[in-house]
């Protein structure tokens, strides 16, 4: 009972919201449309996302400003769904919302390597809200990345990126980033535990699936674009991943050649995605399987957390695919061509 009762009230607001997806009707018309600008003004005049386009004149709006209100819009939405819970499953908002603060966080730690001005870096902003661990102020007027990290010292960050300070002049950002995200998969690993038993399977899942897909992508451009030994590539992997297990993932990192990579995946129900080393490569693969596994959850409409995690993650594909059609018209892409980049099916 106690489940019905935590998660009618949020499974309705979800499905009124789910309502504001784009139809296939609404993407053909985007796709047809003849400019950059055009694109924009069907988006603020026949879409959902005129609320967050509403203050803005679409002439003004190049295509990192509409990644940032797109973006800004949903972080305006996960809030008003955090309102619906209260103990645990609060927190666990603030655990999911990780994955986007440390995006922003990147953002940060490349402004202070480049040597960009604050101006700079703020602009770049995205997830600012009050669910962040970290204080924006004080890192952007870091002095430089030691200083940086040393501001996030009371932060579940700092133990991982304290060691990684005196690497940076010779190697780079890599590693620094890196961790940031192992920061936050061993903290929802930590987490979910706390989380009721039907739950947390649910939440295992999406995630492991998540770092499945990542993992693939992560091997085959370290093999490709870095050339880095088998160690290093397994020592980068995440092992929370929900088909691939470690020694699947050390056999992918170990194979010699692309073939003895690939065989290894038809063993794994992601032979139907990742065909070759382009399929790979390219996010919108990841993304497509992921939304058709999100797809079953939310169509099941259970009283648990499936319908809550479908819906942020649908969400955030969505704008991946609004703003790839936006960017195409820039450069005049045809509409045959422009579907090629979208995880939907028009």
């Amino acid at each position: 009972m106690g489940s019905v009762v935590k998660f009618a009230a949020v499974n309705t607001k979800i499905k009124s919201l789910e309502g504001k997806f784009l139809t296939s009707e609404q993407y053909t018309k985007l796709l047809q449309c003849k400019s950059y600008g055009e694109a924009l003004r069907f988006l603020k005049e026949e879409t959902s996302y005129g609320e967050a386009l509403k203050p803005y004149n679409v002439s003004e709006i190049n295509r990192g400003k509409l990644e940032i209100i797109l973006k800004k819009y949903y972080v305006k939405k996960f809030g008003t769904l955090r309102h619906y819970f209260d103990g645990d499953y609060m927190k666990l908002f603030n655990i999911l919302f990780m994955r986007y603060e440390i995006e922003d966080l990147k953002v940060i730690l490349r402004g202070k390597y480049i040597e960009n001005d604050k101006e700079q870096i703020y602009s770049l902003i995205t997830y600012e809200s009050p669910l962040n661990y970290i204080n924006y102020d004080n890192l952007i007027n870091a002095k430089n990345i030691e200083d940086l990290v040393d501001k996030l010292a009371d932060t579940k960050y700092y133990k991982y990126m304290k060691p990684l300070v005196q690497s940076v002049d010779k190697e780079g950002l890599f590693r620094m980033e890196t961790s940031l995200d192992f920061s936050y998969f061993s903290t929802f690993r930590k987490f979910v535990k706390r989380i009721n038993k039907e739950d947390r399977e649910i939440l295992k899942r999406v995630n492991g699936i998540y770092c499945d897909l990542l993992n693939i992508q992560w091997i085959v451009r370290g093999r490709k674009y870095y050339n880095l030994i088998p160690e290093v590539l397994f020592n980068y992997t995440i092992h929370d991943g929900k088909y691939l297990n470690k020694e699947e993932i050390k056999q992918l990192c170990y194979a010699k050649t692309n073939e003895e990579f690939f065989e290894i995946i038809k063993g794994t129900p992601y032979r139907k995605v990742f065909n070759t080393e382009e399929d790979c490569l390219t996010e919108r693969k990841m993304l497509t399987y992921l939304r058709d596994d999100l797809n079953k959850l939310r169509i099941r409409g259970e009283m648990n957390i499936s319908c809550l995690i479908a819906y942020l993650e649908l969400f955030q594909i969505e704008i991946r695919d609004l703003i790839s059609i936006v960017e195409n018209k820039r450069y005049n892409i045809n509409f045959d061509e422009a579907v090629k980049h979208l995880t939907v099916t028009i």
